[in-house]
């Protein structure tokens, strides 16, 4: 690489963007100085969107509702929300097993990665799910149905101030998904109010849509 660099000497080297540089050292099988120094002097930056600085994700609350379906138990419609605090939490169950904690985290993940490891028949039993996230402090919710499997929903963006009512979210759900399975008697159903009634209660605290995704 040195014998190809043809730049002054005095270029000023890139600070930061640790992550970038780190992958064209690896690549290029050079010095970090040396790196920084090459590419400062070609005037080569880190791509369109690389940040140097490291960013905060907060997850602030946790709505999902569904029908359960057990083979050796009966059919049961279900509802769960909880806000979640700034520092640590933790939840855990007693003498219960198989409760969803697991379940919990990867609805999680669904929401803020895209893709889920979560297992397929609570996928199955899954009709909707709000994840409240905060990212550098701006605040949004990421809000899906699940239908055949599929995630199909919007993502928010919330006012700075917004306290969402996850008790009131939860009973709407409850009183939808229950409805529904006992309408139907199947737990299969689909409930597309259920969403439609998540985003209504939304409504008072969003700014604006961010994105919208049907995969």
């Amino acid at each position: 690489m040195t014998e190809l660099w043809e730049g002054g000497v005095d270029a000023e080297p890139i600070v930061g963007a640790d992550g970038w540089i780190a992958e064209v050292v690896r690549r290029s099988r050079c010095g970090e100085e040396e790196v920084r120094q090459v590419l400062a002097a070609e005037s080569v930056r880190p791509p369109t969107g690389w940040s140097t600085g490291r960013h905060t994700l907060e997850v602030r609350g946790v709505h999902f509702a569904g029908i359960k379906q057990l083979r050796d138990s009966p059919r049961a419609p279900f509802s769960f929300a909880t806000a979640i605090g700034p520092g640590v939490s933790g939840f855990g169950t007693h003498e219960v097993n198989d409760a969803g904690k697991s379940s919990f985290l990867h609805i999680i993940l669904w929401a803020i990665r895209r893709r889920t490891d979560i297992q397929d028949d609570v996928k199955k039993w899954l009709r909707g799910v709000l994840v409240e996230l905060a990212v550098d402090g701006e605040r949004m919710a990421c809000v899906f149905s699940i239908h055949n499997r599929r995630p199909r929903g919007t993502v928010w963006l919330l006012t700075p101030d917004a306290e969402l009512p996850w008790d009131g979210l939860r009973q709407a759900s409850d009183e939808i998904v229950r409805t529904a399975f006992e309408a139907s008697g199947d737990a299969t159903v689909a409930t597309p109010e259920l969403t439609e009634a998540i985003n209504r209660i939304l409504r008072p605290y969003v700014q604006h849509e961010l994105a919208s995704f049907s995969s």
